[in-house]
This record gives structure tokens, sequence and C-alpha cells, in this order.
């Protein structure tokens, strides 16, 4: 099974220093990539890096991005010049579950940076395997210590004792298999204390759960835990014990859905979207990811692909006579915008919506943002969840020729 992993957004990398970020969501880049690895928690291989940026380089002057695999820079690298584009669909990295992964970002001669967004493409070892992302936020506030939420797919997760700040939505049937836990540091270092990760699903602890104690830094799970359309999945975390660290952590959950091919993306923020102006917020994000009044660094960018099954929550019902409108709205690489048919209105008493009626057919270099639209002035919120699925062609067998025309078209931008 293929799965798209969208990344990047609002920050700048350092055009002097190499510097690292997620691969799913986003945060502040950072010179020391131990902040922002992920855990992959099945085998497969990482294939099909595309970048965009907001301005090219300058003349003379490249950026370089990455896949950082385990402490080391791999072959899945896009060189980007005086274009503000990048790919590389030649190499394929493999990856196996417990593996550290982030994106790493390297300036030469000074570029000019800017804003940079990206989509990978993940392909199980396992026909029907996928998978989500996540990381706390580097410094104070990313610190493990008492009890503790974070969602599911995150790319720095500022951690908080408030569930209603982390909710994501399960946008179809399928069920996460397995939790992979990777800590910074050991949470009790000589002890036997530490920290349990525990999936809930509509606010009640399931089986999926993983201990990390005493001098260990890793820790991983097995259960099927079946989830359903709708439902609201995000992570608690809890004491064992009295640790004596409090280290930053990093996850990654296996995801098994009924229909084979049905990759799901999850985000939320709990940045408040206004209540008067239409904003735009990428689809992976950081916990506090800010709702802005233009596109450009908020649409994250995609591969061919059909996009359906649209779910929101919000943390406040807009009011009577009152509502939220949630849409999926395109950006083409060159500027062009338009709202796709995917859409979701929240009004009077309702928390939450979705769409599972309409579907967008993305083309390769297509970039996708949420789209906010609010009416009558609603009630205001302190957090949004959502949850969709992009479903990938299947390539074509070995040996069968695939889609020349295609071949072109990405290798046309290298």
């Amino acid at each position: 099974m293929r799965t798209l992993i969208q990344g990047g957004g609002i920050y700048t990398p350092a055009s002097d220093a190499a510097t690292y970020n997620p691969l799913w969501g986003n945060y502040n880049w950072l010179t020391d990539q131990v902040g922002f690895y992920q855990v992959i928690p099945c085998d497969g291989k990482l294939s099909d890096l595309y970048v965009w940026t907001r301005g090219g380089t300058g003349v003379g002057k490249t950026r370089t991005f990455s896949l950082y695999k385990n402490g080391g820079t791999t072959l899945l690298s896009a060189v980007m010049d005086v274009l503000n584009i990048a790919e590389d669909v030649t190499h394929e990295v493999s990856v196996s579950a417990g593996d550290l992964i982030c994106m790493e970002h390297v300036p030469a001669e000074t570029p000019d940076v800017y804003e940079c967004l990206w989509c990978v493409i993940f392909t199980a070892t396992t026909t029907g395997e996928s998978l989500v992302l996540g990381c706390s936020r580097w410094g104070a506030d990313g610190e493990l210590g008492g009890t503790q939420y974070a969602s599911c797919g995150i790319g720095g997760q500022r951690l908080a004792n408030n569930t209603a700040y982390f909710r994501e939505v399960i946008p179809t049937d399928g069920k996460f298999s397995a939790l992979y836990v990777a800590l910074t540091a050991a949470p009790d270092p000589g002890g036997s204390d530490g920290y349990t990760f525990t999936l809930e699903v509509n606010g009640v602890a399931s089986a999926l759960a993983v201990t990390i104690t005493g001098d260990d830094t890793t820790g991983n799970a097995a259960s099927d835990i079946d989830l359903s359309p709708g439902d609201i999945v995000q992570l608690k975390i809890t004491e064992s014990g009295t640790p004596s660290a409090t280290p930053h952590a990093r996850w990654g959950l296996k995801w098994v859905p009924d229909i084979s091919g049905e990759g799901i993306v999850l985000g939320c923020t709990y940045d408040p979207p206004g209540d008067t102006d239409t904003v735009y917020i990428t689809p992976t994000t950081h916990s506090t990811s800010t709702f802005a009044l233009w596109t450009p660094s908020r649409c994250q960018p995609v591969w061919e692909a059909t996009i359906k099954k649209f779910y929101v929550v919000i943390g406040a019902a807009p009011g009577a006579g009152k509502s939220r409108t949630f849409t999926i709205r395109r950006r083409t690489r060159t500027g062009d915008e338009d709202d796709t048919t995917i859409t979701i209105p929240i009004a009077d008493a309702a928390v939450s919506g979705n769409d599972t009626t309409h579907e967008h057919s993305a083309d390769d270099y297509d970039q996708i943002v949420i789209k906010t639209v609010p009416s009558g002035t609603p009630a205001g919120n302190q957090s949004v969840g959502w949850g969709y699925v992009v479903e990938l062609p299947e390539l074509a067998p070995a040996g069968g020729g695939g889609n020349p025309t295609d071949v072109l078209v990405k290798n046309a931008f290298i």
C-alpha cells in the first residue's frame, strides 16, 4: 500500500547551517535533528520527494532537502537551485519499524530561504499497512511530566493536560494496530519508573499502550483497535511511578484501513480560526499552528491522488444562526487556486461534520490547504481537528511499462 506523507509550513530554515524538521507536519527548524525525529511503525520504503518554496535560491546557490534517517543523510534528496521547486523520483530508502526519520535542509553559498513544503510516498512492505507520525515540540512545553495529551499525527506537539486540544478525526474504517515510541533520553536512569503512552478513542483508553521505564528509551506494542469514521483519537501520556527525567517523545502508529489503499491524513490545532475572516491552515501541522489570511505558506503538495472522506471537529458550537464552513482548497504550483467540492458546514449547535459524498482528483504537483469561512460571527473556538483520506493510484506491475507520459511529467521538473 502506498501512502502520502505531507509536511512543511510557515517556518524558514537557516541559510548558513543544516537544520531539521518533522517529516509529517511542521515546526521551527532546529540544528539538532534529535528534536524532530518521528518513529516508523512498520517496514517499507520512502520515495518520491517533492519540495516547493515561495522563491528561488539565488544564482550559484542551492538548498538540499533530504530524508534523514537514524543519524545520517539518505539518498532520497532533492536539490533546489534558482527555481522554487525540487524533486527526487529516482531514489528509494528502506525503513524498518523503529527507525527514526526527519527532514534535513542543507544550504550552500548562503541561499535565499523561504518557507518550504513537501510530500513523500511511503510504501509498506506488508500489503495494506500504512502509518501516522508524530513528535513533541522542542523546549520545555514538549517535555514529559504529569498527565498530558498529544495528537496522533503532529509535527511538534505542545503537551498539556487538556483533552480538547488534541482531537483528530478518523475519516474511514480501519484500525491502529501498533504504536512505536522513542524518547530523547532515558526516563529514570538507574531506576524503574517511566511513562506510558495510551491511544484513546472517543475519550476512552484503548488496549494499545506503550510503557518505557528505567534506562530504556524505546518501546512498542501491538493490539488491533478497530476505528470507525468520526471516531476521535489522541494519545494520553501518564507517569508510571515517579520518573526522574523529562525527555521529549517521538512516535508512530501503524494504520490498516478496511479498504486497501486508503491512507489517512490527520491534523489539528488549538489556534483559534477567528470569527470574521476567511482563513487557511496546513493539512498537517504543529499543535499551535496558526490560521492565515493567505495560502502560499499553508498549502502542502501532493502527488496524483484521490482526496475524499473529509471530517472536522471544532471546540465550540457556532451558535444559533451561525456557522463555520471548512473546505479543501486546491492551489497549483504556479499559484492558481480554486475550492474543491469537498466542503463541510458546521452550524448552530453542531460541533462536527463531514463530507463523504464529494471527491477531488489531485494532479502531480498540486497543493492543498484547509479553508474555513465563518458566518454570523460564530462562537470562539480553542481547537479544530480533522482527518481525510488520500488514495494514491496503484503502480503498474513490474515489466508492465507504466505510463510514459507520467514519467515524462515527473522528470520535466528535476
